[in-house]
Formats: structure tokens, C-alpha cells, sequence
């Protein structure tokens, strides 16, 4: 650091210099808008939010149509964070076998043993992934709340339903009782709501209803009637004769959640497609940076926002075409600590198959870019001790001695000239212990997925109809 010395009649150099030199003996100062320093206390657990401060952050965004709040999973807490990784690996394995021409919704059809008299379709890889971010509905004439997953890589919403016909898993509520609500309905085999689920005709069972049977990456499944019954998004705002999955036989590692919530764009079933006619097929969301604060799923797009939000843009949705259903999304580059990663990197981001999904955990790139992203941010992070690395994270660091932490920010480019400058809850996953970089290399088809850690505090509006993607900085707040 001698070198760094200069006299005073060259103040202005001394600045320069300092930074030059604190940098490149692995540090950052907070004045280099390239870096943040922050206490660690806001990167274990975030920051507490208030019951008032968190119904405030719905309210801020009254305009909308219908605003439902966004918590963590309480369950979501209980996971280690290897077995969170676990299941995050097996959501990835479905999402890619949905790539496969043919499986556009994730439909197979099964043979069942003769003595069933009946074909019943089996759709797979729609893996629930960790179940961490959670909305309430309320279901039926008896308004029953429903704790639901919020999922955009999947298409039908589905709930338990009484009586079990074969098994279901343990539920945070009571399980929703079709006799108990007026206004339900079994959808009928031979209807054409039911043939346009499946993607091969069905024969009829005997009570001649439809069925469904979902089976997800982690050999959790659901299935039962297909059924229509009236759904509450708020308690002013209704969808009569919504379209779900009545489930009576149910078991799998759901995570203490009433089901799921299908918000992809399958174009029949999902709840876009779903409430077209009233809200546009535009939504939107903010997740939470924390399981001690609260987000959003919004419906209906409004020019209201919160006044702390900043827009960043919009980019383009783009088709892909070995799945349609799913979101689309062109990254073009990668920066970090201000330096953008080789020319290399952004023509294989460019000719990479994308999409954005609120499912899916850490944030999956082709190799070669992941092993661009380590080494810059390993050069940028040499002061601190390293971790073991785990399951799917390999750079880790022990920040357990620190009070600050100093990082290289990431900013991801994303075609339209939208830069998005990561909050540091998408930067980081893990404990003070363990806390590793939040992105990995993707598997063997190459599809880049944009996880919901570098998702979380910002708004992420879908319009859906307009094919692009908006995001805003403090979407939360």
C-alpha cells in the first residue's frame, strides 16, 4: 500500500489511487458504484419487516385489479440448504425434460392395468420445485383459504380435495370439501375442456369424468377430478367456473402447501389464460429478499406504482419453441464489479435457449459463462476465506469474522437494453458460514434459467398479450 502514497499537492491522484489499490488487493470501497459494502447483518436473513410495513407494501399497489400478498414457505425455514439444492436440481431435470419435442405441456399417456377400465393420461415434469413462495386464494361458495404455490412453469392449478380417495399428504389448512360448495362442478370425459388438456384422447371412466394425474421431478404426485368451482383472489375480486385439478389422491414432499397455483402460458388452464378476459393476461410479481418480509402477485396492469419503484425497462418474450408454455428470455451479457464478461460469453448467452421461471431457485447458465462469472468474482473476493462448496454451489465463503461485507455488484443485460443490477439477496445464497454465489452451470441441453434468487425485490411485470417483460428496481417497497 506504500506505493499508493502520494503528496498533497496531488490530492486528487491520492483518491484515484487508492482505489486502484484497494481493489486490486481484493477489496472495494463503497464510493465505486461497481462495489457495495453492507452490513452482513442485511445479507443473513434480511432485513424485518413490520405486519404494518409488509400490508403496506400491497396496499402501495392498490391500482392494480386484484393485488394478493407473496410470502415464504414457513416450512421453506426447516429445509437445509442442501436439500433445498436437492429438490432445486430435480425441478431443473422436469423443466428440461419439457424441452423435448412433443411435451409441450408435459403430457404422456400411461397405460393403466386392465382391471381400472380406464386410460388416464400422466403428465410429467412439472416439478413443484421448493414450494417457497406462497399466495392465498380462497376456493368455493364456502370461501376456503388455500395456501397455494406460485408457479410459473406450470399450467393447472390444483388443490386437495375430500375424501381421499387413495392417499394425501399432511396440509397447513383443512383439505377443501367439494360438498361443501355450491357453485362446484366435475368437468365432464367427454367435454372439450377435458380433451384439450391432454395432448392424447383419453378413454372415459365409467362416471364418465375427467382426470387428471400430475407427476413431478421428486416422485411427488397429484391426481384426481378436473372440476370447476368459483376462485377469490381478493375478497372483492372472483373467477367463476375456474378450471382446476380436484386432487384425491395426493403424496410427495409438498412442503406443508394446499397445492399450486399454474401460472404459465399453456394458452388453456393457467390462471393467465384463465382471467384473459378480465385482467389482460398481464401479471405481475415482487419476491421477497427474506422469509421476514412480504411481496406481491398482482393481476391486471395499472400505470400505479409504488413511488419508491424505478422502471428498468421492458424485454422482449420470446417463443420457445420446444415449449411454448414457458417464458422466453434473451440475456445478452453478464457484467461484474463494472467489467462485462468476454465477447465469448454473450454469443453463447445469445444462441442459448432462456427463460425466466418463479419455480426454480439458483439461476442455472451454459458452462463456459458460469466459469466466466466464478473466476471474476472469485478475483473480486480474495480477501475472504473460502467455504466448502455443496451439492450445486462451488464458491463459498466463510464471512462469519465480518461485520461488512464488500462485493463485485452483478448487473444482467437482457435484450431492449434492460440492465438489471442485482440486489444482494440475488447475489448470495446460504448462511455467514456457507455463503456461496448464487449461480451454477446449467446441465446438458444448455438451457439457461433466470431463478427467483436474482429475481427477488424487483417487479417483474408479464404482459403477456404484449409479449415483453418489465422490470422495476425496490418493486417491493
Amino acid at each position: 500500500m506504500a506505493a499508493c502514497f502520494v503528496s498533497s499537492s496531488i490530492r486528487i491522484c491520492v483518491s484515484i489511487l487508492l482505489v486502484v489499490c484497494l481493489l486490486v488487493s481484493g477489496e472495494a470501497v463503497a464510493e465505486n458504484r461497481h462495489y457495495a459494502t453492507v452490513p452482513l447483518s442485511s445479507l443473513v436473513g434480511g432485513a424485518s419487516s413490520s405486519s404494518a410495513a409488509r400490508a403496506a407494501a400491497v396496499a402501495g399497489h392498490g391500482g392494480r385489479d386484484s393485488v394478493i400478498r407473496v410470502v415464504h414457505n414457513p416450512n421453506f425455514r426447516l429445509l437445509d440448504q442442501s436439500e433445498i439444492l436437492r429438490r432445486d436440481e430435480a425441478r431443473v431435470a422436469s423443466l428440461q425434460s419439457r424441452m423435448i419435442p412433443g411435451h409441450q405441456n408435459g403430457v404422456t399417456k400411461r397405460e393403466l392395468s386392465a382391471s381400472s377400465g380406464a386410460r388416464i393420461p400422466t403428465t410429467s415434469g412439472l416439478n413443484v420445485g421448493n414450494g417457497n413462495y406462497l399466495v392465498t386464494v380462497e376456493l368455493g361458495s364456502q370461501r376456503k383459504k388455500l395456501q397455494l404455490t406460485m408457479d410459473t412453469g406450470s399450467p393447472l392449478t390444483w388443490t386437495q380435495c375430500q375424501p381421499c380417495a387413495t392417499s394425501c399428504y399432511n396440509q397447513p389448512d383443512p383439505i377443501f370439501d367439494p360438498s361443501a360448495s355450491s357453485t362446484y362442478s366435475n368437468i365432464s370425459c367427454s367435454s372439450s375442456s377435458c380433451s384439450r388438456l391432454f395432448a392424447v384422447p383419453q378413454s372415459c371412466p365409467s362416471d364418465n369424468a375427467c382426470r387428471y394425474s400430475i407427476s413431478y421431478g421428486d416422485n411427488s404426485t397429484s391426481g384426481g377430478q378436473v372440476a370447476t368451482d368459483t376462485l377469490a383472489l381478493t375478497s372483492t375480486v372472483k373467477l367463476p367456473n375456474y378450471i382446476f385439478g380436484c386432487g384425491r389422491d395426493n403424496k410427495g414432499l409438498f412442503n406443508g402447501t394446499d397445492g399450486l397455483l399454474g401460472l404459465s402460458n399453456d394458452g388453456i388452464f393457467s390462471m393467465v389464460t384463465q382471467s384473459a378476459s378480465r385482467f389482460g393476461k398481464y401479471f405481475s410479481y415482487c419476491l421477497p429478499p427474506s422469509t421476514n418480509s412480504a411481496g406481491f402477485l398482482a393481476f391486471g396492469n395499472t400505470t400505479e406504482r409504488s413511488l419508491n419503484s424505478t422502471s428498468l425497462g421492458f424485454t422482449p418474450l420470446v417463443t420457445v419453441p420446444e415449449n411454448p408454455s414457458f417464458y422466453g428470455i434473451r440475456i445478452i451479457g453478464i457484467s461484474v464489479g463494472g467489467v462485462p464478461l468476454p465477447v465469448s460469453s454473450s454469443r453463447i448467452l445469445m444462441n442459448s435457449s432462456s427463460i425466466i421461471d418463479s419455480g426454480t431457485v439458483i439461476t442455472r447458465l451454459p458452462a463456459k459463462v458460469y466459469s466466466a462469472l466464478r473466476s471474476a468474482f472469485r478475483k473480486s473476493m480474495t480477501r475472504y476465506p473460502k467455504a466448502p462448496g455443496n451439492v450445486l454451489l462451488d464458491t463459498c465463503y466463510d464471512f462469519s469474522k465480518f461485520s461488512t461485507i464488500t462485493y463485485p455488484r452483478i448487473v444482467i443485460n437482457f435484450s431492449g437494453g434492460v440492465n438489471v443490477d442485482l440486489d444482494i439477496s440475488g447475489i448470495f445464497f446460504g448462511d455467514s458460514t456457507q455463503m456461496c454465489l448464487a449461480f451454477s452451470p446449467g446441465t446438458i441441453n444448455g438451457l439457461l434459467i433466470y431463478g427467483n434468487v436474482q429475481q427477488r425485490t424487483f417487479e417483474i411485470g408479464y404482459d403477456v398479450a404484449g409479449r415483453k417483460l418489465e422490470f422495476r428496481a425496490n418493486g417491493c417497497s
